[in-house]
Formats: C-alpha cells, sequence, structure tokens
C-alpha cells in the first residue's frame, strides 16, 4: 500500500469523496484484511497502513467528523492550488 503523504483518507481507502457508508466499509474491511497486524507483524508499512485505515474508519464513517475533514481536505488542496 502507498500511503499518501498528505493523509488523504478516500485515496487511501481508494474510494470517491461522494462514497456512501456502505463503501467505505466495504473498502475499510478488504483492505483491513490485506494488512491486519497478526498478519504482517514484521512489515511496518502494513502496520502503519492498518493503523492509518482505523483512523480513516473512525474519521469517514461518523458524519459530523467527516463533514470536518470534508472541509479540511477542500482547504488544504486550496492551499496547495494557490
Amino acid at each position: 500500500m502507498k500511503i499518501p503523504s498528505k493523509r488523504n483518507y478516500y485515496e487511501l481507502l481508494d474510494v470517491a469523496r461522494t462514497a456512501t457508508h456502505e463503501e467505505i466499509v466495504a473498502a475499510c474491511l478488504r483492505l483491513g484484511e490485506k494488512y491486519r497486524p497478526d498478519r504482517n507483524a514484521e512489515d511496518a508499512t502494513a502496520v502503519e497502513a492498518f493503523a492509518l485505515l482505523e483512523n480513516a474508519f473512525r474519521i469517514l464513517s461518523d458524519p459530523k467528523k467527516r463533514a470536518e475533514y470534508d472541509i479540511l481536505l477542500a482547504s488544504d488542496e486550496q492551499n496547495d492550488l494557490n
């Protein structure tokens, strides 16, 4: 898994910003199974990826946190354009 430098959770999960809750859950489950720490204990990248997946799910599965995240993400992208 390529870990995004800016921690864009949508890119991390490979879902659109308009993804439904079900699509986010499915992506987290699919990637979580692949990067489970008990199956990849020797791979530091996999362990880090799993932690990011947990955080992405925590943020994107909560409507209030997701709305706040989307605002911050849009602001960061706007700053990158300037």
